[in-house]
């Protein structure tokens, strides 16, 4: 019996050994799809990797509002909350959000920083499934489609692995919003039946939009370089003429 148990618990620990790890891309202020850290001024996060239903209705739509990874500088200490609103998904006993029938989709309410004109606002999201596979291209904030995506990874879980195969993916949408909001809506959903969705992140930050005569600064330097870039041509060529 003992030597059972010891198999047994080898084996398990083998299984753990090589289970993916959730590779959570951390906003940083050189990163082009983020620009910024978490804890900056008028940037928000919330996240999800334990999902539980507070509406508690068997069949019903599930909804958490308490994401465990929140933003301590988010708008006024509020919180994004997340909604199945097909009906029949379950909370698994790994803290996931499944239905072995139903195609899933998911509403998730964002809170941010109205700060009014002059500003603009980045979002980006981040979502984990196994088994079935997200409708990437049904992502959307506020009914528009994603202004870049990326699928971070992805790991064959084989027809015996974990949710009874499919793949592990991990996956990025972000929107750039020439305006500020109270609240932004994301929207997504399966492709089909049989997603596993293990963990979902929203990051976002409200910047100042350049002044105008920052603007026409700029463009001027551009426009001075190419003017002396092109005096610089016209010079080398007469040069060329001459000692030909």
């Amino acid at each position: 019996m003992m030597r059972s148990s010891f198999i047994f618990c080898s084996l398990l620990s083998c299984f753990l050994s090589v289970q993916p790890v959730w590779a959570e891309i951390v906003p940083s202020s050189i990163d082009s799809r983020f620009g910024w850290m978490r804890g900056d001024s008028n940037t928000f996060f919330s996240g999800w990797d334990v999902f539980s239903d507070e509406d508690g209705v068997v069949g019903g739509t599930f909804f958490d509002t308490t994401p465990e990874l929140t933003g301590s500088n988010g708008p006024g200490g509020q919180l994004a909350s997340i909604r199945e609103t097909a009906g029949g998904t379950i909370p698994v006993g790994s803290g996931n959000i499944y239905s072995p029938t139903v195609v899933s989709q998911f509403v998730v309410n964002a809170p941010s920083y109205d700060l009014g004109p002059g500003f603009k606002t980045r979002i980006v999201s981040q979502y984990r499934t196994l088994g079935s596979e997200l409708n990437y291209a049904g992502i959307a904030l506020n009914g528009a489609a994603p202004d870049f995506a990326q699928e971070v990874s992805r790991v064959d879980l084989g027809a015996g692995g974990p949710g009874g195969g499919g793949f592990l993916v991990e996956y990025l949408a972000g929107w750039d919003v020439s305006a500020t909001a109270a609240n932004y809506t994301i929207t997504f959903g399966a492709a089909e039946s049989s997603v596993s969705l293990d963990r979902f992140f929203v990051d976002g930050s409200v910047t100042a939009v350049p002044e105008p005569t920052t603007l026409v600064m700029l463009a001027g330097i551009g426009l001075i370089g190419l003017s002396v870039n092109s005096r610089r041509q016209r010079r080398n060529g007469c040069l060329k003429a001459v000692s030909q």
